[in-house]
């Protein structure tokens, strides 16, 4: 799993709402309900028409920046997407964020240079220089989320997590003392978003990949860790989740196993929408469990 830290304070947007069968016109108030529990990403330098719509109608909670998407003009373009959201409805704040983890993963030049694992090896200031660093990166150019540090156990070069750990259903204890043993200091020092993978771990759940797992969102993270933050998911269009359906019903089956951000990070904007419309249609339906989602648009509200 992934720690993501707030490098200002910022939170993502939901009232909840109703909406239609998708045949028929869903109302806008039920789209920007879900809306506000998915971040939305764009191809290219420009972003597109629909981006700025989604943001001005409520729709989106934020956006995620690859290197594709960076330039020396990135702040302009962050000022552009503020800009948009002063002409919503809600004004809440957006999260704009991306990867600087550090090492070879990181979007902007400059802070964190070494990567996270080499900055805990060199002791406790060095990492917070690394982890400032970074989050005085984001912000000179708009950017509020930081998708870092990976919070793991580094065993070898190259293997945080040991692979028989995803393939054995007897090793739930080595996984609770060693592989999840960071989370209880950083749920303690009020981590306020965590990123789970797509990763399979049979000793939780034998059917579905972590962020879609009841077991391991509510089970581990929630009851057995004590984590009240926010989720979000990995990439919902990562081929892993092929067998899981549509954009759509990937998004679903995560957020009724208690994921509450969606990352649409395929670079369309109408993965985004489909997974708007699928979150809207359905909670209009109560194919979308309403009270964990209720739940969820308070977290990110607070």
């Amino acid at each position: 799993m992934r720690l993501a830290s707030f490098v200002y304070l910022a939170v993502a947007f939901a009232s909840v709402a109703s909406s239609k069968p998708a045949q028929i016109t869903i109302p806008a108030k039920s789209l920007s309900a879900t809306g506000g529990h998915v971040i939305w990403s764009y191809a290219g330098l420009t972003p597109p028409e629909a981006l700025y719509t989604a943001i001005e109608n409520d729709q989106a909670a934020g956006v995620i920046f690859f290197d594709e998407n960076i330039n020396a003009n990135i702040s302009t373009v962050v000022s552009t997407l503020k800009a948009a959201n002063e002409k919503s409805s809600s004004k809440l704040p957006l999260l704009f964020m991306t990867d600087q983890e550090g090492g070879l993963v990181h979007r902007l030049t400059g802070a964190p240079v070494l990567a996270a694992k080499y900055m805990c090896g060199n002791g406790t200031e060095v990492t917070r220089e690394g982890g400032v660093g970074a989050g005085e990166n984001l912000l000179s150019v708009g950017m509020n989320v930081n998708f870092a540090p990976v919070l793991d156990v580094w065993r070898t070069e190259g293997n945080f997590l040991e692979a028989t750990l995803r393939k054995s259903t007897s090793l739930a204890s080595k996984i609770r003392t060693v592989d999840e043993f960071p989370y209880h200091a950083a749920i303690a020092a009020g981590a306020p978003l965590v990123m789970l993978s797509w990763g399979l771990y049979p000793a939780f759940d034998t059917v579905y990949p972590a962020g879609l797992s009841p077991a391991i969102i509510q089970g581990e993270l929630r009851h057995r860790l004590g984590f009240k933050g926010v989720t979000i998911s990995d990439a919902v269009e990562a081929g892993a989740l092929t067998k899981f359906g549509s954009y759509g019903d990937r998004a679903l089956l995560a957020a009724n196993a208690g994921m509450d951000m969606m990352l649409a990070s395929a670079r369309d904007d109408a993965q985004a929408q489909e997974i708007v419309t699928t979150l809207a249609t359905a909670y209009q339906n109560k194919a979308l469990d309403t009270r964990e989602f209720d739940n969820a648009t308070k977290r990110i509200l607070n």
